[in-house]
């Protein structure tokens, strides 16, 4: 997975309202980033970023149309932390 796509990913899966934005608004908010033209975005979560506000931008725009996350039910969920545990489990397993 790339980082545009991990970025992505990420955004629609921790803040899910990211959908439902008016999308001139968050369009707007973008271009005050733009015109204040950072050199560098520090974030909790990459490494500082130099020169990239122009391509993390561009990336921003695409989050609220982009495909919305959709979580696990119970059981998918349970089958996905039984394989991290390296035990296979089926639904049939864990509906019992």
């Amino acid at each position: 997975m790339d980082l545009s796509q991990g970025m992505n990913d990420w955004a629609c899966a921790d803040t899910p309202w990211v959908h439902m934005v008016q999308l001139s608004t968050f369009t707007q908010g973008l271009d005050r980033i733009r015109q204040t033209d950072p050199k560098m975005i520090l974030s909790g979560h990459l490494p500082p970023a130099r020169s990239k506000t122009k391509q993390f931008l561009k990336l921003l725009e695409t989050f609220p149309t982009s495909q919305p996350f959709l979580a696990p039910n119970q059981a998918t969920l349970e089958i996905m932390l039984a394989q991290m545990r390296g035990k296979k489990k089926t639904e049939d397993e864990i509906g019992k």
